[in-house]
C-alpha cells in the first residue's frame, strides 16, 4: 500500500477517471488513437517502435485494442465510447489533374 502522498492513485480516483468527462485517462486514450493511426499505417515506423518497446507490432496493437475497449472492462480505459476524431487515413485519396496516369495522388510509406 501507498497510504496518502503525492505521487499515489487512489483506486477511487481511477474509477473517477474512467466514467469522468476529461483526465489524465481520457487524455491518454485520446493518445492511443493517435499512435494507432499513426503506427497502423507507417510501416517503418512501427519498425521502430518495435525495436525500441522490445514489442511485436501485433503484441502491441492488441494491448492497445484492450486499454481502448471503451467497454468498461478491467482493461479499459474508459467505460464507454469518447468522441475521437476522424481518422485521417478514412479519406479517399486525392484527385490530380494532369496527363496520364490513374490521377491519384498515392502517399509513400516513410
Amino acid at each position: 500500500g501507498g497510504g496518502e502522498g503525492g505521487g499515489v492513485v487512489l483506486e477511487g480516483d481511477v474509477e473517477r477517471e474512467k466514467t469522468g468527462k476529461g483526465g489524465i485517462l481520457r487524455n491518454f486514450r485520446q493518445l492511443l488513437f493517435f499512435w494507432r493511426e499513426y503506427y497502423t499505417h507507417r510501416g517503418r515506423d512501427r519498425l521502430s517502435l518495435e525495436f525500441s518497446s522490445h514489442l511485436r507490432f501485433a503484441e502491441w496493437n492488441n494491448i492497445v485494442t484492450k486499454l481502448c475497449a471503451d467497454d468498461g472492462s478491467e482493461e479499459s480505459l474508459m467505460d464507454m465510447p469518447i468522441d475521437l476524431p476522424r481518422s485521417p487515413y478514412s479519406k479517399p485519396p486525392r484527385q490530380m489533374q494532369g496527363r496520364g496516369g490513374t490521377g491519384l495522388v498515392v502517399q509513400e510509406d516513410y
